[in-house]
């Protein structure tokens, strides 16, 4: 049984379940602890949220069509979550080129990801890899405190079997975006 969730903004999340990309970026929340960001979870649901959310920090017509969540319709419960994603790699970004050199393989504005990999003391972003599965049919859980604040994992009360989930991206598109990340930045 996967009980962590992986907080991510909203129109991330759509675009994850939606095949459009495969990456998920970190540079390490206020509540990460004294290391920042780690991979607590090789496997875990996305869980979307719109805390910190900002339409000017990604491509705008990305932001357009993937954001089609009003908070206002949650009264109490977490958002559907419906997404359950595998790490296939981890990536540590250490070079402003290595974010120019994958332009186009996420909804992210450059600029953002260039200011995220400056921010702290180790200059660096981790890029997740992951493949993602969706389940046929949503699920929401009654909102809890312990879903709140500035952190990257949580862990879900009462979370479904990831039975049955199926891959958004076939196994040859996600293993092309996939080797198209790492020649980007050879």
């Amino acid at each position: 049984m996967v009980d962590a969730a992986f907080k991510e903004w909203s129109s991330v999340v759509q675009a994850l379940g939606g095949g459009h990309q495969i990456l998920i970026f970190r540079k390490g929340g206020l509540d990460e602890g004294p290391h920042g960001f780690e991979v607590r979870h090789d496997r875990f649901w996305l869980f979307p949220t719109h805390f910190h959310q900002q339409s000017e920090l990604i491509v705008h017509q990305s932001f357009n069509k993937f954001n089609n969540c009003d908070p206002a319709d949650l009264e109490g419960k977490t958002p559907p979550i419906k997404w359950l994603c595998q790490v296939t790699d981890h990536h540590v970004l250490m070079h402003p080129g290595q974010i120019k050199a994958i332009r186009g393989q996420h909804i992210w504005k450059e600029e953002v990801l260039l200011e995220r990999m400056a921010y702290g003391s180790q200059r660096k972003l981790h890029a997740l890899i992951v493949r993602v599965y969706q389940l046929d049919i949503a699920f929401q859980l009654p909102m809890n405190d312990a879903y709140a604040g500035c952190r990257s994992w949580i862990q879900l009360e009462g979370a479904p079997n990831a039975k049955p989930a199926k891959p958004v991206l076939s196994e040859e598109a996600f293993e092309g975006r996939k080797q198209a990340f790492i020649e980007a930045l050879a």
